[in-house]
């Protein structure tokens, strides 16, 4: 029983046929083919960002205080971002000759509403009443959900956003 133990050099055919090997070689491959992939499809890291500026550029736009000495000059305004990001989820990476539409599901909830009309970004995902409900100075309550279609394209190596879209219904 110890002499079958003993360590002896391995060949080449040894390595070949064991299951460490065979895995090691499955691995290589499925990296290769994952690297492939990522090439056809944006980073998680790209999309998650790309979730987020859209979300943020989800604005709030105040009435304009009439000023007694210059009335057509614009107020000095704070920029209101109407949504808090909670987080995303990818429900689906379809990669194409000219791009790649990923599908993502954005969590938000509303930050507290200062009153004004909404505009930009999520605007349109937005149920009519709870735009209202904001532009009255009413915060909605609890967490949101919307779901984005965003088209990329490859340009110089690099994924870009070019489209944010409601997906198509099914």
């Amino acid at each position: 029983m110890i002499a079958a133990c003993s360590d002896r050099p391995e060949s080449d055919t040894d390595r070949k046929a064991t299951p460490q090997a065979v895995t090691q070689n499955e691995s290589e491959e499925a990296g290769e083919k994952e690297s492939g992939e990522r090439e056809l499809t944006p980073d998680q890291d790209v999309i998650g960002e790309d979730c987020v500026a859209f979300l943020r550029a989800t604005k709030v736009v105040r009435p304009q205080e009439e000023k007694k000495d210059c009335p057509t000059c614009p107020t000095a305004g704070t920029d209101y971002e109407v949504l808090q990001f909670l987080g995303f989820k990818i429900e689906k990476i379809k990669p194409s000759e000219a791009g790649c539409e990923v599908t993502v599901q954005i969590r938000a909830e509303f930050n507290p509403s200062p009153g004004g009309m909404i505009v930009g970004g999520l605007t349109g995902w937005i149920a009519p009443e709870k735009r209202e409900q904001y532009a009255q100075g009413q915060t909605p309550k609890g967490p949101q959900l919307y779901e984005v279609t965003v088209t990329y394209r490859r340009t110089d190596g690099v994924w870009r956003a070019v489209e944010f879209d409601k997906p198509a219904q099914q």
